[in-house]
């Protein structure tokens, strides 16, 4: 599989907002659903493909979270940038 990832450290509450140059398939899961993703199996996840960019995740719960954005083949070309803005 080929896809950019980044895990993050988020509370409950922060909001997640990623920028891509193109549009994509970006996902937020956990451990479980990313170890589960990176062998090809379906598990739960929020997002999906993304034409309106950019894309927003509020984290579900305390914990380790990860981001992953796929363009297909163009992933190599690809401009992104992840914002995380805290929880208040």
């Amino acid at each position: 599989m080929d896809f950019l990832h980044a895990q993050l450290h988020l509370k409950m509450g922060d909001v997640v907002e990623v920028h891509c140059d193109r549009p994509c398939t970006i996902l937020l899961m956990d451990d479980a659903a990313f170890a589960g993703y990176t062998h090809g199996q379906p598990g739960r996840h929020h997002g999906g493909h993304c034409d309106e960019l950019p894309a927003r995740f509020t984290a579900p719960a305390d914990g380790v979270w990860h981001v992953v954005i796929d363009a297909g083949q163009f992933n190599s070309a690809l401009t992104h940038s992840i914002n995380i803005y805290p929880v208040n």
